[in-house]
């Protein structure tokens, strides 16, 4: 269950690197398993391109963070953007990490509920990079859904919001409240612009979580 105390620990600052070992993109992750394996959740052009992956993580009852850099062979998505990193030879390392991970659980599930057409959102991320703490808590922003979950933005599964992002928020997982828990409903993966000259309007788009939801059931 994620809550208002682990919600925090969810998310991770990515750094991916080419193959001349130069940073090539950054954004946000977060973590997520099913029954067998655990993975990082980011944005597919985030990922595609390149071959290491760097991110940091803080330990359990210390002020202490670790950095984690692996090669990956991403797995992205057909259609959506979205990039899976899978990350259980990390995971079985002797190291301690402070880590919440989004279960399959804790996905939308509108046989529980039904979101209404205009929802309370939050937002974790880090844009320009920016951090909450030294040991990497996320950014949180607030706002509502800007389409209704429930029906599809341009005949796709993605939906609007109304927060306004920057460089750095790709990837962000996008969560309303219900009863005492947090459920992820999206991923953040661009901002609406301007066609003239490409100014923001201060408007999100999501990633619908039943995409990650059925193409991590099919990995």
């Amino acid at each position: 269950m994620i809550t208002e105390e682990n919600i925090i620990y969810t998310t991770t600052l990515i750094k991916a690197y080419n193959y001349e070992k130069n940073i090539c993109n950054t954004g946000t992750g977060f973590f997520c398993k099913d029954e067998e394996n655990y993975y990082l959740i980011s944005n597919k052009h985030i990922v595609d391109g390149c071959t290491e992956f760097e991110f940091k993580v803080p330990m359990y009852g210390d002020d202490k963070i670790v950095t984690t850099k692996i090669k990956i062979d991403p797995s992205s998505h057909s259609l959506y953007d979205i990039g899976v990193i899978g990350i259980n030879a990390v995971m079985s390392s002797n190291y301690k990490y402070n880590i919440k991970f989004i279960e399959i659980s804790d996905f939308y599930n509108d046989q529980l509920f039904k979101c209404s057409n205009i929802e309370n959102i939050i937002m974790l991320g880090y844009p320009q990079g920016m951090k909450g703490d030294p040991l990497g808590c996320p950014i949180i922003k607030s706002g509502i859904t800007a389409t209704p979950i429930s029906k599809k933005y341009n005949d796709q599964e993605i939906f609007l919001t109304d927060i306004l992002s920057f460089p750095g928020s790709s990837g962000s997982p996008i969560f309303i409240k219900y009863n005492d828990s947090y459920i992820l409903v999206g991923i953040h993966y661009a901002s609406a612009t301007t066609i003239d000259d490409g100014s923001h309007i201060g408007l999100g788009f999501c990633i619908k979580d039943s995409i990650l939801y059925n193409w991590i059931k099919g990995i």
